[in-house]
């Protein structure tokens, strides 16, 4: 069963349907273009807060290499004064012994 319409009402019809499937195939695309930038604006969001834990977590690397190696520093400071310490006293007990004898 065919309707039968007047030409020109079944143009106006076939304008309305052209028009309204435009506007559709528009406001899909731009809702498809609106995800997709809304998707990439959170993958850039996590790479970007990604590289900034990651430069923190250098940041505190190098802090810490850092106070290591001072710790290093300070700890053969400390055994080379042991060193001079104990070469000290050992001199001063040589000195007494040869003291006594006379």
């Amino acid at each position: 069963d065919r309707l039968n319409m007047p030409q020109e009402q079944a143009v106006q019809a076939g304008c309305v349907m052209v028009g309204e499937t435009v506007v559709f195939g528009v406001t899909g695309g731009v809702l498809t273009w609106e995800y997709h930038k809304s998707k990439e604006a959170e993958r850039q969001k996590g790479h970007m807060a990604r590289e900034e834990l990651r430069s923190e977590a250098l940041a505190g690397f190098e802090e810490l290499r850092l106070a290591l190696q001072a710790q290093k520093e300070e700890v053969a400071r400390q055994g080379a004064e042991i060193i001079a310490l104990r070469r000290r006293e050992a001199h001063r007990i040589k000195i007494r012994r040869v003291e006594k004898r006379i």
